[in-house]
């Protein structure tokens, strides 16, 4: 009886071992894989020229410093967007979270984008 049990756990621990060191390697093996296959794509693509057409506009602490505390009312974030669209942005993306209600704004900055009549205000139903 010893036997077979000393048996077993000899066959079972360098089989555990080899699945652990399989499954540890193959997902590194994977990320990496992936990173290089993409690097090795990237290579064979070359470089692409760009054109100045995308602008970045952060809200960095000089808007802050400007603007006041965050965050801002929604009249100067409709300003931006009203200027923006001036100067002849073909799309604009906004990565900024509302998460407290504004209200004192939001019938102003539907006026200044030009909304008429009734409109949804998302800041209520979002906050």
């Amino acid at each position: 009886m010893n036997h077979i049990i000393k048996h077993k756990l000899l066959l079972f621990i360098p089989l555990f071992l080899i699945v652990t060191f399989m499954y540890v390697n193959f997902v590194k093996f994977n990320s990496n894989f992936d990173e290089k296959l993409r690097d090795i794509l990237f290579e064979i693509r070359g470089p692409i020229e760009t054109t100045n057409q995308i602008t970045i506009i952060d809200i960095d602490e000089k808007s802050i410093e400007t603007l006041g505390q965050w965050p801002f009312s929604r009249i100067h974030i409709a300003q931006v967007l009203a200027n923006l669209a001036n100067a002849g942005a073909g799309i604009i993306g906004l990565d900024i979270v509302f998460s407290e209600y504004d209200r004192s704004s939001p019938k102003t900055m539907a006026q200044q984008l030009g909304v008429q009549g009734d409109f949804i205000d998302s800041d209520f139903l979002l906050s």
